[in-house]
């Protein structure tokens, strides 16, 4: 198989489809997100096995949660 990305970034915030993700945010229940520090994709994915990678700025360790919602 190989490595695929399919989508990254390190601040919703500033992503172009900001509005989008605070608003699918939202209808999820998902909590509020503070700007710059939260990583926010909104993607649209096929059915499949898909695995989430997650990295700090600076290559330090430490602990992440990684939440998936299906938005209807």
């Amino acid at each position: 198989m190989g490595e695929t990305v399919i989508a990254k970034n390190d601040s919703w915030s500033t992503s172009a489809d900001s509005a989008a993700i605070a608003q699918a945010s939202a209808y999820a229940g998902a909590f509020a997100f503070a700007p710059v520090t939260a990583s926010t994709l909104l993607t649209n994915l096929p059915s499949g096995t898909y695995t989430a990678q997650f990295r700090s700025r600076d290559g330090t360790s430490g602990i992440a949660l990684i939440e998936v919602y299906k938005i209807a």
